[in-house]
């Protein structure tokens, strides 16, 4: 198996990432392995066991740098191909209409960070990755957990609810309203750090933050679509980005305190060997994420 990854270096000036994209596609079609598209590089890092798993060791992934990319691979390639090089498309769900293409795997949670945050997580991450066997410990654990991403989903609640109107006003009028976001929740809106909870936005601030006019959405409607999120589930339902990273914080802070001499009441109460690295997070805990709903009879499809 190999990784075909879109760096800067692949990039010429003069070409975008979907030249890129299809240049490996061209190289690799020929030669017998299952092909797998992908959003970006860090897809990888979840998929590539799951892969693994069910299609064996023949197989590539092409990390196409979005999702409408994977989109048009789909549209480029399957028709004319399909029937002569066995392809898999994997995308996220966003807050995107549904894509509704048997062909195209798509995440029944908001995107694939969100697999790296529940509570069986969090369960098989103690017991496999920290070694912990206590059941007082992992119930502890758990309490904490929930209490934590409880004040979290809180004060990101009306962000996301938010974002998700903004893209559902961006199909129905035909508009792009520039809304981008980064990979952290924005830290002037509000503090989100263990034990440390501080929302300092609205909806009006939302609005002018970028530069949208007033009345794009009412407070009836945010309100409506965060009741809309909730129902779902914070934890399957919300921007993935911004839960992996407070996941992230949470078993830092639990093995931060395990191993400090100075913190008396921490809730692991055993020494712990964990290699917690924000930036390969996903890659090295992908063993203990959930599993997408539909991702093994796709990948079974795929490999017969």
């Amino acid at each position: 198996m190999t990784t075909m990854e879109i760096t800067p270096l692949n990039l010429s000036r003069k070409k975008d990432d979907f030249v890129v994209c299809k240049q490996r596609y061209f190289l690799e079609k020929g030669k017998q392995s299952i092909i797998c598209f992908v959003e970006g590089k860090y897809d990888s890092d979840y998929y590539y066991d799951k892969f693994r798993n069910q299609l064996g060791e023949d197989f590539v992934i092409i990390p196409c740098q979005r999702k409408k990319n994977v989109l048009k691979a789909y549209d480029c390639f399957y028709e004319n191909d399909h029937q002569r090089v066995k392809m898999g498309f994997f995308v996220d769900r966003d807050f995107d209409p549904q894509v509704g293409n048997p062909n195209i795997f798509e995440t029944d949670r908001y995107a694939i960070e969100n697999y790296y945050c529940s509570e069986q997580v969090l369960e098989r991450i103690l017991r496999y990755a920290f070694k912990v066997d206590d059941e007082d410990t992992i119930n502890s654990a758990k309490v904490y957990f929930h209490e934590q991403f409880l004040q979290f989903h809180s004060i990101v609640e009306e962000f996301n609810a938010f974002y998700s109107l903004i893209k559902q006003k961006e199909k129905t009028n035909n508009a792009c309203y520039n809304v981008c976001l980064d990979t952290r929740f924005p830290e002037n809106l509000a503090d989100v750090e263990i034990n440390k909870f501080d929302k300092r936005y609205n909806l009006q601030i939302l609005l002018e933050k970028y530069s949208l006019d007033k009345s794009l959405i009412s407070q009836k409607e945010l309100d409506g679509e965060v009741t809309r999120l909730n129902t779902v589930s914070p934890f399957y339902a919300f921007r993935g980005k911004y839960e992996i990273e407070f996941m992230y914080k949470i078993l830092f802070k639990l093995v931060n305190d395990a191993n400090s001499k100075k913190v008396t009441d921490c809730i692991i109460k055993q020494k712990v060997s964990a290699n917690l690295n924000n930036k390969s997070f996903m890659s090295d805990y992908s063993q203990y994420a959930d599993i997408a709903t539909g991702l093994k009879e796709y990948l079974q499809i795929l490999a017969s």
